[in-house]
């Protein structure tokens, strides 16, 4: 039975960052919109030039992968899992399900567990990592959906962001919070709700205390002792590794992964943003 492990590119993953041995693995890739350009947020995409037309553009929008492009990375496999950011930012969750759907009725016998991750970046990364070694445990295919999904409902994140602005012109923040906490240089230390909403859980001005924010989510969360954690940041690898070092202080760590983001997470954290997810 062959097993393929599908994501959109909201979880900035491409196969090289994944050992996989044998499983298959596909990212549907979402698209930005500039006035004069639309990126493909794929292994080619040019982070720069990205930022660079979003600067230069009056609008930009996202638009997530189609029925189609899921219906050709699932029809590949036998058995696969797809994870997918947040249905609350995008449309791309229910893409995969009607995708899933039609392969049901032209392939009844292959197995798709299709997973809103309620999240984003480093939350769907876990997963997949957690899903290929059940995988490589030869669990069955009902086992290792249940199991994926609980855990992916298990995972925190924390986001602190220096600008708002494309999450303002999609309706993803309030345009006067927004406006507030640009003018101010107030950073909204956000996360994601049970419902895969962003919502801002702290206000505070600078870096630091943004980062000490975060740090404080993750105790009230349990803390960090013996996990695996993905640090994401656009273009702030300075920010990433004052985090690390923030984390380090109180607890033992198991691994830190640290991804600079891809298309869509550039599209939304902009320059300077950092994402912590556990």
């Amino acid at each position: 039975m062959k097993w393929g492990i599908i994501v959109d590119s909201g979880s900035d993953l491409l196969e090289s960052f994944l050992g996989l041995d044998g499983i298959g693995f596909e990212s549907a890739p979402l698209k930005i919109i500039t006035d004069n350009k639309e990126f493909i947020d794929d292994a080619s995409i040019d982070i720069d030039e990205l930022l660079t037309a979003m600067k230069k553009s009056a609008k930009s929008s996202s638009a997530c992968p189609n029925t189609a492009e899921f219906h050709e990375a699932m029809v590949k496999y036998d058995n696969c899992i797809c994870v997918t950011i947040t249905g609350a930012l995008s449309g791309s969750y229910n893409a995969a399900c009607v995708a899933r759907d039609m392969i049901h009725e032209e392939h009844p016998e292959k197995n798709i567990k299709v997973i809103d991750c309620r999240a984003a970046a480093g939350v769907m990364e876990l997963t997949v990592k957690y899903a290929a070694s059940l995988i490589k445990k030869g669990l069955s295919f009902d086992e290792i959906a249940e199991m994926t999904e609980s855990y992916c409902r298990e995972r925190k994140i924390s986001i602190a962001l220096s600008t708002y602005d494309n999450l303002i012109k999609n309706g993803k923040m309030s345009h006067i919070a927004g406006l507030v906490a640009s003018t101010l240089g107030i950073r909204a230390v956000s996360t994601f709700n049970e419902n895969g909403e962003l919502v801002a859980k702290h206000k505070v001005r600078g870096e630091d205390k943004a980062l000490c924010a975060m740090t404080g989510m993750a105790l009230t969360e349990g803390g960090l002792d013996g996990k695996d954690i993905v640090i994401t940041h656009c273009k702030n690898e300075a920010g990433a590794e004052k985090l690390i070092a923030k984390l380090k202080e109180q607890w033992k760590i198991k691994s830190i992964t640290v991804r600079e983001s891809r298309g869509l997470v550039t599209y939304y954290a902009m320059p300077g943003g950092v994402v912590l997810s556990y």
